[in-house]
């Protein structure tokens, strides 16, 4: 199955070969997962996250349009929204460092995952970073830096102009380099 393109997988799925789901989750899982680590920095939130995603996507799979872009871009955009939600709902008293604390979790023992993580640079002090962020340059970060999609399609996911995602990653690009200075400097990174 790893021939057809993931329109032709949507279609398999609605036509009733529910098993065939498992190859978009496989295809997709390290990117709904690092959105998500990324936006909560808690490995097993944003594992819980991620299994979210998936279920919301697959009931939702019949409003898919392969016309209108990309199914990663969907579904991504489908996983934006539920880690906009869990950060409303997160207690605001947890401090960053509870949030960053490594609980030993690997995502779906796919260990792609956390050498994608390490080969984009993105270490501890990153993480601890990206999470001061505000929303927007998170976003724009995460998807345009760490997970190497084009403008167009972080856009797209942002639900803003492309010239407005490239603004929101450059600032955060900006925001990063002064925030992980001020960690050097303090002995936190």
């Amino acid at each position: 199955m790893g021939e057809l393109s993931d329109a032709a997988i949507v279609t398999q799925v609605l036509s009733g070969n529910r098993e065939a789901f498992a190859e978009l989750i496989d295809r997709n899982r390290r990117l709904v997962f690092s959105v998500h680590l990324n936006s909560v920095g808690d490995r097993d939130m944003a594992e819980d996250l991620t299994q979210e995603t998936f279920i919301k996507a697959y009931r939702a799979l019949e409003t898919y349009d392969a016309s209108a872009g990309r199914f990663s871009t969907w579904l991504t955009t489908i996983a934006v929204r539920i880690g906009i939600d869990a950060r409303r709902r997160q207690k605001p008293t947890e401090s960053l460092e509870h949030l960053h604390e490594d609980k030993g979790f690997d995502p779906a023992s796919d260990a792609r995952t956390e050498r994608s993580t390490e080969a984009a640079g993105v270490g501890d002090a990153v993480r601890r970073a990206l999470r001061r962020l505000p929303d927007q340059q998170r976003l724009a970060v995460t998807l345009k830096h760490i997970e190497d999609l084009p403008f167009s399609e972080v856009a797209r996911i942002m639900g803003c102009s492309v010239n407005s995602a490239k603004v929101h990653a450059h600032r955060g690009r900006l925001q990063l380099a002064r925030f992980l200075g001020y960690m050097r400097e303090e002995g936190l990174a």
